[in-house]
């Protein structure tokens, strides 16, 4: 395996890596605003913290 195919290998596997933390970060986010929205804050912000 050459360097160029090596390289850019690891490139796309720390974008897909970084895609999926970034999806899992936006729908806390979203969860956390969805709850403030329907006055149950107070319950989602526990299990929001935990992840």
């Amino acid at each position: 395996m050459s360097f160029e195919v090596l390289g850019i290998s690891v490139l796309w596997v720390f974008l897909y890596c970084y895609l999926i933390i970034a999806s899992i970060d936006f729908g806390a986010g979203f969860f956390a605003y969805y709850s403030r929205i329907t006055k149950r804050e107070h319950i989602m912000s526990k299990l929001i913290s935990r992840y």
